[in-house]
């Protein structure tokens, strides 16, 4: 009988993956602990060195107000811009679309750069921070306008009229120069324009007042003729000057009008002239009441400077970072604050010399009409 022996081979052994365990992690970081620390300390100050080698940008804004209320030479009763032509905007959509694109556009932007000679500065041209000058450069004012309006901003402030500009540069004080420059530039246009409608208006108002003059005369003929020819030339003179003396008495009317709305701008003028840019809490109660804007960043500038000086009264230092953040915060709400005070002084500045062309207008027709 045969036997057949057949050997069993048992299987390897395959290790299987065990996780470590903190035990084991604590060990292998405990003993190579130098090495760790170099790591995290060379990828901490990595960060760091990239962070600082970053160019800062600075950011300055103001807030203005669009008034969508066109000017209106001829008076309230006649209607003047748009409404002659179209009705009026459509919930004033189109006139706060068109004014932020005249904000941003080429002419406001080249009338900067040559105000300010943005074309001819090296460090401007290149962005770089404050105290680096740039290399000497004369470059194109429409290049240069094309760099301010790339680093312009205009947003609307939902549900008011109120248009917020903002500016980036790497220079906190040229930023703050350019968006005041820009702004003042975008006042400056509009009262051109406004002068100019008025101009324009008064030009009208000549023209019709020499073509009424020769229907007048020709009326007047007319009926000197048909008087004549009737035998009735003794009508007394004051009937016949009946519509010259309606047209003065209309003419003195509004000019009185215009006179009076020019001292009580004036007067506002004035008011808004006293507020002091350092501490601009004196503003007029007028103002406050009328506007809810002003009201809101002269509460919030006033806190502000409580906060300041409740830290200053905890005994903290200049250098400490509550009174920094303090002081920082403060600031900016003055800023803000000022700004707003001096949309208002433009605003009634426009308005004084609209009235001013006005009167000149009527005037020299009540003085035509008189003699």
């Amino acid at each position: 009988m045969t036997q057949s022996l057949v050997s069993h081979v048992p299987p390897p052994l395959v290790a299987q993956p065990r996780a470590a365990s903190p035990v084991a992690l604590f060990r292998a970081i405990r003993k190579h602990w130098i090495l760790t620390v170099t790591i995290t300390v060379g990828v901490a100050l990595a960060v760091g060195f990239y962070t600082l080698s970053q160019k800062k940008i600075y950011q300055a804004s103001t807030t203005i107000q669009v008034d969508p209320t066109p000017p209106r030479p001829l008076g309230n009763d006649i209607s003047a811009g748009a409404d002659i032509y179209g009705g009026a905007y459509w919930s004033n959509k189109e006139y706060f679309d068109t004014q932020m694109k005249v904000i941003q556009s080429r002419r406001i932007a080249e009338r900067t750069v040559r105000i300010l000679g943005l074309n001819r500065d090296g460090a401007f041209m290149q962005n770089l921070p404050a105290g680096q000058k740039g290399a000497p450069t004369e470059a194109s004012v429409e290049s240069a306008a094309q760099a301010v309006r790339s680093r312009l901003r205009v947003e609307p402030e939902k549900n008011t009229r109120l248009v917020i500009i903002r500016y980036e540069d790497a220079d906190p004080a040229r930023a703050a120069r350019v968006v005041s420059t820009l702004v003042d530039a975008y006042t400056q246009m509009n009262i051109d324009d406004a002068v100019a409608s008025t101009g324009s208006s008064g030009d009208w108002l000549k023209t019709q007042l020499d073509k009424l003059k020769v229907e007048l005369e020709g009326s007047e003929l007319s009926l000197h003729k048909y008087k004549k020819d009737k035998g009735i030339l003794s009508v007394s003179i004051d009937d016949q000057s009946n519509m010259l003396r309606g047209e003065m008495g209309q003419l003195n009317t509004e000019l009185t009008r215009a006179r009076t709305r020019r001292e009580t701008v004036a007067a506002r003028v004035k008011e808004l002239a006293k507020i002091n840019s350092e501490d601009p809490t004196e503003v007029p109660e007028s103002e406050l009441l009328a506007n809810g804007v002003l009201t809101q960043l002269r509460t919030e500038y006033l806190e502000a400077r409580r906060q300041l000086e409740g830290a200053r009264a905890l005994g903290r230092g200049d250098n400490h970072p509550d009174m920094r953040s303090a002081a920082a915060k403060l600031e900016l709400t003055r800023t803000a604050l000022i700004g707003e005070i001096r949309n208002l002084r433009e605003a009634a500045g426009r308005e004084l010399a609209i009235l001013q062309s006005e009167i000149g207008g009527l005037s020299g027709l009540f003085e035509r009409a008189k003699g």
